[in-house]
């Protein structure tokens, strides 16, 4: 594996957690009194809410911990869907992977089962669908199982397993690869993208793809990153050793100057020179110069000076920052909420 592809394997995973399909309070977890409590956007307590490990959402429904076994609490900190999953996603659309003793499932808001049966692994949910892996014993030469496209919706395959990796479905394609023969007995996965049937809408012939956004799908070949659209066709190749999905409607690259971002013309629209950054959420995204981090937008003006040892995107009206101090909570004007 290249340098550069190790490089957009960090940079480019696909970061779902903070979208959410409905505009609802948003609460975010703070340590209190030995525990993890929650705000909400204007650093106020919620009440008698305390859990051993809890999520920021703004979907109506926040994931948190009791013990060893997650499940799902309203912004009041009431449980909906009582502790009993392993592992979940936050529910950015209606329905949500969780992890049981058997496998994964997808599940609703009321906590229903929606899948018949569990699977070995399965892709966060995207655009109603997800892809699943089926037991290693249905592959030939004990290759890892296959995998298949469901119906995040009624839980119905759609796809039977026939492909040896997937991502998360995304605008109404899914990242999938095959294995090819190279010098003979070498085999190496490439990568392409599928359909809800099945169907190759871009053949698997790149070293890595990653889900689509913004209407493009980051893909890398031979060393270089190219944006598809959804014909396949490439819309922008990126000089830069090292590019990141577009994310409203500006990716960030790293030139020898820096780290800054272009448009979907492959124009810069903020000039690189930081030495680092993270993607746009809802109009901010977080940057680092030498007095540290803070928030440019899509201007390129530096919105929230900075100041801050870390900084993280937005989730809602909030991002998490650290101060000398330690963790805190900060809004778009600037103003720490959390410490109060």
């Amino acid at each position: 594996m290249t340098g550069m592809l190790r490089r957009l394997l960090f940079l480019a995973m696909p970061v779902c957690f903070c979208l959410v399909s409905r505009a609802q309070e948003w609460r975010y977890p703070v340590p209190l009194d030995g525990a993890i409590g929650l705000i909400d956007s204007t650093g106020a307590v919620i009440p008698d809410a305390r859990f051993e490990q809890a999520r920021a959402s703004g979907s109506g429904l926040l994931a948190a911990r009791q013990g060893s076994l997650w499940g799902f609490v309203d912004p009041a900190g009431q449980w909906v869907i009582a502790p009993q999953y392993l592992s979940v996603d936050d529910f950015a659309e209606e329905r949500t992977r969780a992890r049981v003793a058997e496998g994964w499932i997808v599940i609703d808001r009321s906590g229903q089962r929606i899948t018949r049966r569990a699977y070995p692994e399965m892709t966060p949910v995207g655009g109603g669908l997800a892809g699943f892996q089926a037991a290693p014993e249905t592959t030939r030469r004990g290759r890892p199982g296959q995998w298949g496209i469901l119906s995040a919706e009624t839980g119905e395959v759609l796809v039977d397993p026939q492909f040896d990796g997937a991502l998360a479905p995304s605008e109404g394609l899914m990242p999938a690869s095959r294995y090819r023969t190279f010098l003979v007995f070498r085999l190496e996965r490439r990568w392409g993208y599928v359909d809800d049937r099945g169907r190759w809408r871009v053949p698997p012939e790149f070293v890595s793809a990653w889900p689509f956004s913004d209407g493009l799908g980051l893909v890398s070949r031979g060393g270089e990153a190219l944006f598809l659209s959804a014909a396949g066709d490439t819309a922008l190749t990126v000089s830069h050793p090292v590019a990141a999905p577009f994310r409203e409607g500006l990716a960030r690259v790293q030139t020898r100057d820096g780290w800054g971002f272009i448009d979907q013309t492959g124009a810069h629209a903020i000039g690189a020179g930081y030495l680092a950054a993270g993607d746009f959420s809802g109009g901010l995204a977080p940057v680092r110069t030498v007095e540290g981090w803070g928030y440019v937008n899509p201007q390129g003006t530096m919105v929230i000076t900075p100041r801050f040892r870390l900084a993280r995107v937005f989730e809602g009206p909030l991002a998490r920052v650290t101060t000398p101090e330690g963790e805190a909570y900060v809004n778009r004007a600037g103003t720490l909420v959390w410490p109060r």
